[in-house]
């Protein structure tokens, strides 16, 4: 019995070393992508499913039989020293892309974007200082990180 309010869509793409792409090759399809180099986002330690579209086109590619982890950092580290390609939202990866130590992976595919929302216990009147957070924080997101997240 929370509220969940939507915030914004925050995109999400696959990324890789650029060691690990001069090995197995830069995949041009997602059915160009072996499982076996795919690392997972998981709560639970269990494999995930990547959702791709590309106008009409779906696919979907099976990630992290092998290697599945709650930590996002730590998959982008995983990724740039060339261990597996992971799929992420911008925020975690913006500053491993600028320095080169990560490349996009099929930048033509989209995954299914992610939504950033906050959630409170259900208020029949808003309390000042959650609407004062919650404006705040729309606003911080919209002038500070423009570009990372998508507003709806």
């Amino acid at each position: 019995s929370t509220i969940w309010r939507k915030i914004c869509v925050v995109p999400r793409h696959i990324i890789a070393g650029p060691g690990l792409l001069d090995r197995i090759g830069q995949p041009d399809t997602p059915d160009d992508l072996n499982p076996d180099h795919c690392l997972s986002y998981s709560e639970d330690g269990s494999a995930e499913t990547w959702h791709l579209t590309k106008g009409a086109l779906t696919r979907r590619v099976r990630a992290g039989e092998h290697v599945s982890i709650n930590n996002g950092d730590l998959l982008c580290s995983m990724a740039a020293q060339g261990q597996g390609m992971t799929l992420l939202p911008g925020f975690l990866t913006r500053d491993a892309i600028a320095a080169g130590e990560v490349v996009t992976v099929l930048e033509d595919w989209q995954a299914e974007p992610l939504w950033l929302t906050l959630f409170y216990p259900p208020y029949e009147q808003f309390p000042p200082l959650i609407a004062s957070f919650t404006d705040f924080f729309e606003t911080y997101l919209q002038t500070k990180r423009a570009g990372e997240f998508q507003f709806t």
